[in-house]
């Protein structure tokens, strides 16, 4: 009979039929024979993802093919299941490949020890294990990066890495990472790290992989500790009171098969010159990224001919992005737009997100740089682009203040045909989304997910609300907002709408929908809106 079954459900049918299964249904069809349990073990431990948020009721939960676990008991549980000395949990040791720690659960605050093997009664999940990719989005100390080194296995196969530093640990040097300094990852196609002291972040990847292995990286994120500058600091710079991270470029150029980098909360001088770095072997490795992520990037310098943008391709022939997510700060003019134009190719790019920056030390008013991001990026992209989230902030001194598109600028956006567009998001007015709403369902017949961003999104509500509210009652003052949007709107794919912070779900109910507040998805949700490093990485 084992037999049989084993022919009927082979792994690459039973793969196919898991992807309509939560993993609850796989654990009870693994219960049925001994050979379905053996191909739905393969399947339920291969990835592991450890999320306090989870919901077994959440059908957003299930797109992704991994097995969720909620509770610090649960996990513990699978560490003493790893840990047994049995044949078939040796075995099983052997399956975990993937393991995700999103959202630790409250009480979970020895995890680390945990994970280490350093409680009483666990010993290392790395030492049970066979990870070919490893999320960490807790922060955690080096230590648990030190073991990684130390780990044979680790060493020669993982592949993926994303690793969030605990800021408060302390670290000496580059060097106190390692006991050995030979001890280096083999394998590592993406590092995402961080965040990074400036001096320990641009030297790190050249400590975690060896010489001969650069070639193999592909994906980049360093994240540096956030530097809170004034408008001042950025005109009046000395090298006395900022710090920066040009050499980046230096430690970039060795590896020369990046595809997708993200520099996050860093500082660059825009007037690079020549005699500090050989610029065209420093630069060569943008003609090839497919990705580019700049957050939190203050520029220093004042150069009003060229943006970052043109200063980093200024030696390519051509520019192959796809995927963009830019927030730049700067004193000089904005000339993002202009590399746009004459750089990139028209239907290029697939995903755009930007934050748009005024300050008054800019010469161009805000209304004409929105207008040429909207001509100069937004409409030479509409063919292409899947994507697209705008965000607008006004900087006075210290302080970033939202602003919004105007509805001029709304009904330019939707009176031009974006057929691929899946997902929008934009810092603007929701009555000017509604008065528009024919043209947003007309032009945009693929768009499922909307987000309208800012606490200027709807006015205030002054009222005292329930006398006793409830969990939604931030929700519920606003219902009606989403209501009306989708109201006498026939055949459209829109699934989620987000206004300010206030998520909903549009449930399709045959001849009528209903509109029902969500709050258990919004990380999922960001996902789905947002550009982000790891999405084609997952």
């Amino acid at each position: 009979m084992d037999g049989l079954v084993f022919q009927l459900f082979s792994p690459d049918l039973f793969d196919i039929i898991a992807k309509y299964l939560i993993q609850f249904d796989i654990i009870s069809l693994s219960r049925t024979c001994k050979s379905i349990n053996t191909i739905a073990n393969t399947y339920l431990y291969r990835s592991i993802t450890l999320n306090s948020n989870y919901s077994q009721f959440e059908k957003e939960y299930t797109k992704e093919q991994t097995t969720y676990i909620r509770t610090r008991a649960n996990f513990t549980l699978l560490l003493k299941s790893l840990n047994r000395n049995s044949y078939n949990d040796s075995n099983l040791r052997k399956l975990v490949k993937v393991l995700k720690i999103e959202d630790l659960p409250l009480d979970f605050y020895d995890f680390e020890s945990c994970l280490l093997g350093k409680t009483a009664d666990s010993l290392s999940f790395f030492r049970r294990g066979c990870l070919t990719k490893l999320y960490l989005t807790s922060p955690i100390s080096f230590s648990v990066l030190k073991y990684l080194l130390s780990d044979e296995y680790s060493r020669r196969n993982l592949s993926l890495l994303c690793f969030t530093v605990n800021k408060y640990a302390n670290v000496k040097s580059v060097l106190s990472l390692v006991e050995d300094p030979k001890l280096k990852f083999e394998n590592l196609s993406t590092l995402s790290i961080g965040p990074l002291k400036p001096d320990l972040g641009v030297n790190l990847p050249l400590v975690l992989i060896p010489d001969d292995k650069k070639q193999m990286l592909e994906s980049l994120k360093l994240i540096y500790y956030h530097h809170a500058l004034r408008l001042a600091d950025l005109a009046s710079f000395s090298e006395n009171n900022l710090i920066l991270e040009n050499s980046i470029f230096r430690t970039l150029s060795f590896y020369k098969n990046l595809k997708e980098l993200c520099l996050q909360s860093i500082n660059l001088n825009l007037e690079i010159h020549t005699s500090d770095l050989n610029e065209r072997e420093n630069f060569e490795i943008f003609s090839n990224l497919t990705y580019l992520e700049l957050t939190d990037v203050s520029l220093v310098g004042s150069d009003m001919n060229q943006s970052i943008l043109h200063k980093l391709y200024q030696y390519s022939k051509v520019c192959r992005l796809r995927r963009v997510q830019l927030d730049i700060s700067s004193i000089s003019n904005d000339l993002i737009p202009d590399f746009f134009l004459f750089q990139v190719k028209e239907n290029q790019i697939l995903e755009f997100d930007v934050t748009i920056r005024h300050n008054c030390m800019h010469t161009i008013p805000l209304n004409e740089l929105i207008e040429k991001y909207i001509h100069y990026i937004i409409f030479r992209q509409k063919g292409s682009l899947r994507k697209l989230s705008v965000e607008i902030k006004c900087e006075r001194n210290l302080v970033s203040l939202g602003g919004q598109l105007q509805r001029v600028h709304i009904a330019q956006i939707l009176s031009k045909e974006f057929l691929n567009l899946r997902s929008l998001r934009l810092e603007a007015d929701f009555d000017s989304i509604l008065e528009l709403k024919d043209k947003l369902f007309l032009n945009m017949p693929n768009l499922e997910n909307l987000w309208v961003v800012g606490s200027n999104a709807v006015p205030v509500h002054f009222g005292l609300g329930n006398m006793h509210p409830g969990i939604y009652d931030s929700w519920w003052r606003i219902i009606d907002l989403p209501k009306s949007l989708v109201k006498n709107v026939s055949k459209h794919p829109l699934r989620y709408i987000k206004i300010h912070k206030y998520l909903f779900i549009v449930l399709d109910e045959g001849e009528r929908e209903r509109v029902q507040p969500k709050d258990t998805i919004d990380k999922i949700f960001e996902g789905l809106t947002r550009v982000s490093f790891l999405q084609s990485s997952t």
